[in-house]
C-alpha cells in the first residue's frame, strides 16, 4: 500500500524558503520570503486532530509532513536553528 505520492521538500536559505511539491515525477516550486512565514512547527489539521509539520504565511496553511510527533517538530526546529536560521513561533 502506498501512504502517498506526494514529495515535499524544503530548501532553507538566507532570506527564502523554497517547497518542491512532487506528484508522480511532476514538480513545482514556490518560494517565500523568509519574514512572511508567522509559524513554523505543529498543527493539528482538521476534525480529525491530525498532527502535522506546517508554516503559515497570510493565515494560509502549508503542510510538509503528516502524523508528526511534537518531540519529532521540536528537534527539527533545533536543528534548523543551530544553522543559524531564525524560525518564528509554531
Amino acid at each position: 500500500m502506498i501512504d502517498s505520492v506526494i514529495v515535499r521538500t524544503v530548501y532553507l536559505g538566507r532570506d527564502k524558503l523554497r517547497l518542491r511539491l512532487s506528484l508522480l515525477r511532476l514538480g513545482y516550486d514556490r518560494s517565500f520570503e523568509s519574514s512572511t512565514i508567522e509559524r513554523f512547527g505543529i498543527g493539528y489539521y482538521g476534525h480529525s486532530g491530525r498532527p502535522v509539520l506546517k508554516f503559515e504565511i497570510g493565515g494560509k496553511w502549508f503542510v510538509l509532513a503528516n502524523d508528526v510527533a511534537p518531540e519529532e517538530v521540536n528537534g527539527l526546529r533545533m536543528a534548523i536553528e543551530a544553522h543559524g536560521f531564525r524560525l518564528p513561533p509554531p
